[in-house]
């Protein structure tokens, strides 16, 4: 099923190169909208934002230069990408809130000279909005949602912004930070923050 999911997801998968970077700083992202003359592209906030140009490379082995984030979320570790290139394959979005512990899990990145590492690994943990923290809005108190999706595959530099895979190809979060206290355990961003996230900042319903 690895090779089947992979499949499905490396097609909208991208390259994202800091402008100015020394050879082998780079990370990933994958497009998450396309229309005839634009497209837009999800990566990490602390790979590409408005004040941090990058270079955007294709499947196809095409690139954009100069790409700057048009929205961007602190909070979230999120930024999204406009390139004025349209028709390009969409990554499908799965539904990170019925994931559970110990489903099998694809995390996919560029760490180092090398494109589309594929890691194995499984749900380890899911992190939720805590009700009990000072501060937490009424609001959040029914907010149960996924944040956060923990995984044992294997994270290296160069995986952030890349998708996290279901058995399916569908894709259920974001490749965002290693706990190295934690035996290495990776976190990505569910997909589900980033549809909303989207929404609020861009307008834009995936």
């Amino acid at each position: 099923f690895v090779a089947a999911a992979v499949a499905c997801a490396t097609p909208s998968l991208v390259i994202v190169e800091p402008e100015g970077s020394e050879a082998g700083e780079r990370a990933a992202g994958f497009v998450i909208y396309s229309e005839d003359s634009m497209s837009i592209i999800v990566t990490n906030r602390h790979v590409a934002n408005v004040s941090r140009p990058v270079r955007i490379v294709y499947e196809d082995g095409e690139s954009d230069v100069m790409v700057r984030a048009v929205a961007q979320s602190r909070e979230y570790d999120v930024a999204f990408l406009r390139v004025e290139r349209g028709g390009l394959p969409v990554a499908a979005l799965g539904d990170s809130n019925r994931c559970a512990l110990g489903d099998w899990l694809i995390a996919i990145g560029h760490p180092a000279e090398f494109d589309r590492v594929v890691t194995l690994g499984v749900v380890s943990a899911i992190q939720r909005p805590q009700p009990t923290r000072p501060g937490v809005s009424p609001r959040a108190l029914l907010d149960r949602r996924a944040t956060f999706l923990a995984t044992d595959a294997l994270y290296n530099k160069g995986i952030s912004g890349g998708p996290l895979l279901n058995e399916r190809g569908e894709v259920v979060g974001m490749n965002t930070f290693l706990r190295e206290d934690l035996h290495g355990l990776g976190f990505a961003i569910a997909i589900g923050v980033i549809r909303d996230t989207a929404l609020e900042l861009l307008g834009l319903q995936i």
